[in-house]
């Protein structure tokens, strides 16, 4: 049986949630692939309140939500939450990771950006800590 993996991407930039969603298969091979997109932080409240992710992939920058708030809410879930952001920022990485992210990432659409933002996505996925 292949393993499921759904990953909720929670970015205002939809070419990002394309871009993570298209090459998803290729880089979780013999998995089962879902992404679902949310553009706002408000959207993923409502994604996830009837939809379980195995893991998040969350902007750092949203527009209508700060990005700590959003891992404080989801900590009893047990859900593991990947931050990203175009550029990395040494507060950002201390704060999101005091609060419950597991990571903090550049994101970026080079071969070099999706190899650590999926490697990260295969290791959370397998960690038997996380029960979804």
């Amino acid at each position: 049986m292949r393993k499921e993996v759904r990953i909720l991407i929670v970015n205002e930039q939809e070419e990002y949630f394309k871009l993570i969603s298209s090459h998803a298969e290729d880089y979780l091979h013999g998995c089962d692939v879902s992404c679902t997109h949310a553009g706002s932080g408000k959207e993923a409240r409502s994604i996830l309140s009837h939809w379980l992710p195995t893991i998040i992939v969350l902007d750092a920058y949203l527009d209508d939500v700060n990005s700590v708030e959003i891992i404080k809410e989801i900590q009893g879930d047990h859900l593991p939450v990947i931050v990203t952001s175009e550029h990395f920022s040494s507060e950002i990485d201390k704060s999101v990771k005091e609060n419950g992210a597991c990571a903090y990432l550049v994101a970026g659409d080079s071969q070099n950006s999706l190899e650590t933002l999926f490697g990260k996505i295969v290791e959370l996925s397998s960690d038997p800590s996380y029960t979804h």
